[in-house]
């Protein structure tokens, strides 16, 4: 099964052939991910890794989350996920500004920003089918708590595997019952 795998914020974008698993089971992104895990050592130029972290929220399923993506990056992003290095002016203006970046080891971990109010970084993974370019098949959907457990949800063949670190604030800047426009607008200035 094909399936590309980008990681935003750490450069990180390849296609591979996931094989299918040894039981016959479907290939959820788990398989894909700890494939590509294998596929990619990290400590080589290309390498791939992440830690994933169980969850048991109390009320909820417990469910897989990753803390940290990370890529021994080479200095030249692959823009296309294809292995080849298209150079700016040859890839129809679809480039990070024509930079390159550092060679180097890239990390980014999810965690808390600040207790009040309460901000968090979090990774969120996107499933789209046709390499990218149809349905968003991953959703949130309220009756299963809010998303599918990366490790239950399957791929299908050509799925384009996109996680992205972003931030939450999980609680009010000011409650409703505090605000009033001197609070609000002396809130809104400091961000």
């Amino acid at each position: 099964m094909k399936i590309r795998l980008r990681v935003a914020g750490i450069y990180f974008n390849r296609e591979l052939i996931v094989p299918p698993n040894a039981d016959g089971t479907p290939i959820t992104i788990l398989n894909a991910m700890n494939y590509f895990q294998e596929a990619l050592p990290i400590e080589k130029e290309g390498g791939f890794k992440f830690e994933p972290h169980n969850m048991s929220p109390k009320g909820t399923p417990d469910f897989l989350i990753v803390t940290m993506f990370s890529h021994y990056f080479s200095g030249n992003y692959d823009f296309n996920g294809d292995g080849k290095i298209t150079p700016a002016k040859d890839n129809q203006g679809k480039t990070l500004g024509g930079n390159t970046r550092q060679c180097g080891l890239y990390a980014l971990k999810s965690g808390k920003v600040q207790d009040s109010p309460t901000i968090i970084t979090a990774w969120q993974y996107y499933v789209r089918e046709n390499n990218g370019n149809g349905r968003l098949r991953s959703r949130t959907e309220p009756d299963s708590g809010g998303f599918t457990s990366f490790d239950k949800f399957e791929l299908k063949d050509h799925d384009e595997l996109t996680w992205r670190l972003v931030t939450i604030q999980k609680d009010p800047t000011i409650k409703c019952e505090d605000i009033t426009p001197e609070s609000a607008f002396s809130a809104l200035r400091y961000l």
